[in-house]
C-alpha cells in the first residue's frame, strides 16, 4: 500500500531519532470530531493521540540536532495548546451543542486563527528538539459543508510526515470526508495517512455492521490507506464475554457516543501495534522493501544469505491423533519473474521437520507475479524455517545466454530486477508464508488453479485463432 510505505518511513525516522511533527486531524460525520478533542475522557490530555505520542517519545525519542528547528513543542507548549483547545470549546453553543467559538465565529475559523498564532510562536523558538510533536486539529462541532476547508487550508504549507484522520460518524453523505482525504493526500509534504475508525455504540445499537465504517473503508481501499478499527478490536471479544477491560462498559464509560478512557487506550495500542509491526528487525543480506511498487518483502541480491522465520504449524482445536501426526502444507510466497532471478534453498532447522527444497524464482513466462511453493512440514508450535539465497537456475542461465546473444526476449525487466547483481541473476524476494490447516494435505491450490487457468486460456486462444482462420476461408469461398 502506498501510504503504508510512508508510515514505514516515518517509523524508521522516529527510530533513528529524527524529530517528527504529527498532525492529528479529526473530521467526523454526525458526531464531528469530539472524540479526538477529548470529549468523554476529560480533555485532550487523556486522548489516544496523547498516549500514542507519550509512547513514541519514550521508545523513540529524537536525538539532538544542530541548528534551528521551526516546529518546536515542549511539554509546557503542549499544555498551553490543550488549554487553548479547552478554552475554545468553552465558547457559545448552538442549538444542537455545536461550538461556534467566542465572538460568534465558527469553530473552524477560530481554530485557524489560533493555529496561525501558534505557528508564529513556533517560528520564534530556537530550542533544540526534545520531543516528537503533534498538532491536535480536532474540531468539536458537527461536520457541515465547508467545515473541513478552513483548518486544512492553513496547514497546507506545513510539512507533516504522518497524519491520522479519524472517522466515526453516522451521517450521510460521505463527500466531505472523501474531499478531506483527497486534499490531505495532495499536500506538498506527501504525508502518510492512517484512517482511524471509531465506534459509536448508541447510534449503532451495539451492532457490528450498523455503522458508517463500511463507507469509510471504501475510501481506504480506493486510496490505499492503512486503517485501524475500534469495533474490530473490541466487539468480537465483548460479544462473547471476554476480558472486562474489553467489554462495552469498559470501553464506552464516556457515554454512548464517545468511547471513554478505556476505548482511547485500545486505539492507542492498536496504532502502536501498526507502527511497531512495520519496523522490521534488520536481517543481514535481506532488505525489507517494497521496491517502490507497494509489494513488501525481504529481498536478497547475493547468494549465500540466510533468513530464518518462526511459524506455528500446530493445528488448533480438538484433533485426533491421526490428524495431529499428519503433516500440513506450508506455502512460501515469493516473486517469480523472467529476468535476473535466482534460487533459494528452504529447510527446517528447529521444531518441525521437512524435506529440503530448492525454490526457483525464474519463470519462462513474460510476467512478474507472486508464486507459491508448497512444502510439507510436521506440526509444531515453534517451527523454524531457514531460507538461503542461491544462484540462478540452469533455465535462468539459458535464458540469459539467449537474451545476450539476441535470440531471446528483449523486454525490460519492468523494474523487478533490482540492482546490478539482481539483474545478473541473484535476486530472490520472499513475500510471505501461508500455513495450511488441512492435515495430510499434499499441495495447496493456488498454483494448481493458476496453471490450469493459464492452460485453459492458451487452449481458448488457439481455438479462437483456428475459428478465425476458418471464418476467413469461408468468406473467401463466398466471394
Amino acid at each position: 500500500m502506498l501510504d503504508m510505505q510512508h508510515v514505514f518511513a516515518s517509523s524508521w525516522s522516529a527510530r533513528a531519532g529524527l524529530p517528527i511533527n504529527l498532525s492529528m486531524s479529526c473530521f467526523l460525520g454526525l458526531l464531528g470530531s469530539s472524540i479526538t478533542a477529548g470529549q468523554g475522557v476529560g480533555g485532550a490530555d487523556h486522548t489516544y493521540i496523547k498516549q500514542f505520542m507519550d509512547w513514541l517519545n519514550h521508545v523513540m525519542p529524537p536525538r539532538g540536532l544542530n541548528g534551528r528547528n521551526l516546529n518546536q513543542i515542549t511539554h509546557t507548549q503542549t499544555d498551553l495548546l490543550a488549554e487553548d483547545g479547552r478554552r475554545r470549546r468553552g465558547g457559545s453553543k448552538g442549538a444542537h451543542g455545536e461550538d461556534r467559538g467566542k465572538g460568534g465565529g465558527s469553530g473552524h475559523e477560530l481554530l485557524a486563527v489560533q493555529q496561525q498564532q501558534w505557528w508564529r510562536r513556533s517560528l520564534r523558538s530556537s530550542a533544540q528538539p526534545s520531543e516528537h510533536e503533534f498538532l491536535n486539529g480536532a474540531i468539536p462541532v458537527r461536520m457541515t459543508r465547508g467545515s473541513v476547508k478552513g483548518p486544512l487550508g492553513h496547514r497546507e504549507p506545513l510539512q507533516f510526515p504522518l497524519i491520522y484522520s479519524r472517522a466515526a460518524g453516522q451521517g450521510s453523505p460521505r463527500r466531505e470526508l472523501e474531499r478531506l482525504l483527497r486534499k490531505v493526500l495532495n499536500l506538498p509534504s506527501n504525508p502518510a495517512v492512517v484512517l482511524v475508525n471509531m465506534f459509536a455504540m448508541g447510534p449503532s445499537h451495539r451492532k457490528y455492521w450498523y455503522t458508517a465504517e463500511r463507507d469509510f473503508m471504501e475510501f481506504a481501499t480506493y486510496y490505499s490507506l492503512p486503517a485501524v478499527s475500534l469495533k474490530s478490536a473490541v466487539l468480537p471479544s465483548a460479544y462473547v464475554g471476554g476480558a472486562e477491560e474489553m467489554s462495552l462498559g469498559g470501553i464506552f464509560n464516556g457515554g454512548l457516543n464517545h468511547p471513554g478512557r478505556g476505548g482511547h487506550v485500545v486505539i492507542a495500542e492498536v496504532l502502536i501495534t501498526l507502527c511497531t509491526a512495520l519496523v522490521q528487525q534488520p536481517v543481514d543480506g535481506w532488505n525489507w522493501t517494497d521496491e517502490g511498487r507497494g509489494k513488501w518483502g525481504y529481498v536478497a541480491t547475493e547468494p549465500g544469505k540466510t533468513i530464518r522465520f518462526k511459524v506455528n504449524t500446530q493445528l488448533a482445536g480438538s484433533r485426533s491423533e491421526e490428524h495431529l501426526d499428519a503433516p500440513i502444507v506450508l506455502q512460501i510466497a515469493h516473486l517469480q519473474s523472467y529476468r535476473g532471478m535466482s534460487t533459494a534453498k528452504l529447510s527446517c532447522v528447529s521444531g518441525c521437520t521437512c524435506t529440503s527444497e530448492t525454490i526457483d524464482a525464474f519463470s519462462s513466462r513474460i510476467v512478474s507475479l507472486t508464486a507459491m511453493k508448497d512444502i510439507r512440514v510436521s506440526q509444531h508450535p515453534e517451527c523454524v524455517i531457514e531460507l538461503q539465497s542461491g544462484g540462478p537456475s540452469p533455465a535462468a542461465l539459458r535464458t540469459e545466454r539467449d537474451h545476450s546473444s539476441g535470440s531471446g526476449h528483449t523486454n525490460d525487466s519492468r523494474g523487478d530486477s533490482g540492482d546490478r547483481q539482481a539483474a545478473q541473476g541473484h535476486k530472490f524476494k520472499l513475500m510471505g508464508v501461508v500455513v495450511g490447516e488441512e492435515p495430510g494435505a499434499r499441495a495447496g491450490n493456488v498454483e494448481y488453479v493458476r496453471q490450469e487457468s493459464h492452460n485453459l486460456w492458451q487452449r481458448v486462444r488457439n481455438t479462437a485463432g483456428r475459428l478465425l482462420v476458418s471464418l476467413r476461408l469461408h468468406l473467401l469461398r463466398l466471394h
